[in-house]
């Protein structure tokens, strides 16, 4: 988790409906919101706009650091898990 500030925030009004199809009444609970965080100026979209106001920090997962897990190669082997798993697969439902 990295901490970012809020640097701008803009409330979404767009709630023109009172109930989704087949799903029931909307929840006027949460607030639907656009924010603006720092420290790499990123955008936002979160259901916190009652609660978040600008100069709050906010915790969140930083994707664009994130481990994909898709460079093996450059991975050092001591780094890397050696141990087998304990069980085996014995089949996939379709």
């Amino acid at each position: 988790m990295v901490e970012f500030v809020v640097t701008d925030m803009e409330i979404d009004r767009d709630n023109k409906m009172k109930n989704f199809p087949r799903q029931g009444p909307v929840s006027f609970r949460h607030v639907l919101a656009d924010f603006w965080v720092c420290p790499n100026w990123a955008h936002t979209r979160a259901h916190l706009g009652h609660i978040l106001k600008m100069g709050d920090s906010v915790l969140g997962y930083d994707l664009a650091e994130a481990n994909d897990n898709g460079n093996f190669e450059k991975l050092k082997l001591d780094a890397m898990h050696k141990q087998s798993r304990n069980w085996k697969l014995k089949h996939l439902t379709k």
